[in-house]
């Protein structure tokens, strides 16, 4: 990042009209680097360099029309400006237009065109793109299903430190979906994730250490690991930290935090937990009747 007296250099004119100075520049005055906070700024200058062609710019002012930075939104012109970064091969522009296709925001949504744009960005090395292509093969949206293939462009991502096919990658393991079963493997994998905050990491590698699968058996680790990802709402580890303290295992026994954490998976629509904590909380009210 520039420092002051560069930032100083830069605003006094020196290489103003050098794409690279510029480019420099709007990114300070977006994040606030070394001079104030301007969006309109950054904005106004991005432009000076999507007038020349430059496919970063391109792609920083597509966002600054999408997001409403600096600028009155405009999805239109965010989706023309990412047209361009991507076909000079921006592979961040062809990720968030691939994302657009994909939800259908801004433009008709079209898993084909998604999953081509996916893939010329996983091509250049691109995790998440390589994740999102993955997704894609494993569910057959887009692309004939193909769980090798999935499983491959996930060890790809995952190999980057991208959390998310970190956690699918290690849920392949454990059910010998698209690899052979290594449940070992698998926990390997929920553990790289689960260090970086993936709550269904953190609950999937708890229920390895309650079960002992591929590690060796520990319920005060499991405990530990649902209340990380039962901090994040996580219904999943919400109810299965709820029947921990039900039945005192790998913790003290305590019916009403149990009966609270129940509420508040039960609480969670459209999440098979749910389900499940209602069920719990159904048996356990009529034992009190």
């Amino acid at each position: 990042m520039p420092g002051r007296e560069h930032v100083a250099e830069m605003l006094s004119g020196a290489g103003y009209g050098n794409a690279k100075t510029l480019h420099q520049l709007a990114f300070c005055y977006r994040d606030g680097a070394d001079v104030i906070q301007d969006w309109h700024e950054a904005a106004h200058l991005f432009r000076l360099e999507t007038n020349e062609g430059d496919a970063r710019a391109q792609f920083s002012l597509a966002l600054c029309y999408h997001l409403g930075d600096g600028v009155e939104p405009n999805i239109r012109e965010a989706m023309r400006l990412l047209r361009l970064a991507a076909d000079q091969g921006h592979n961040r522009a062809q990720l968030w237009l691939a994302k657009c296709f994909d939800w259908g925001e801004g433009v008709e949504k079209d898993m084909h065109e998604a999953a081509r744009l996916f893939q010329l960005a996983a091509d250049q090395g691109n995790d998440d793109a390589q994740y999102e292509l993955a997704v894609c093969y494993a569910t057959g949206n887009g692309v004939e299903h193909d769980m090798h293939e999935a499983t491959r462009l996930y060890r790809l991502a995952a190999d980057q430190g991208n959390e998310f096919a970190q956690f699918n990658l290690g849920w392949c393991y454990h059910h010998g979906n698209g690899v052979q079963r290594d449940v070992r493997e698998a926990v390997r994998l929920y553990r790289l994730a689960a260090e970086q905050g993936n709550d269904n990491a953190q609950v999937n590698l708890g229920v390895c250490y309650k079960n002992g699968y591929g590690v060796q058996k520990d319920e005060h680790e499991a405990v530990r690991l649902y209340r990380l990802a039962a901090l994040r709402k996580n219904a999943g580890a919400q109810f299965n930290l709820a029947l921990c303290y039900l039945d005192g295992e790998g913790v003290d026994e305590n019916k009403l935090e149990a009966e609270r954490l129940l509420r508040m998976a039960a609480n969670q629509e459209h999440h098979r937990a749910a389900l499940d904590a209602q069920s719990v909380l159904d048996v356990l009210q009529t034992r009190d009747q």
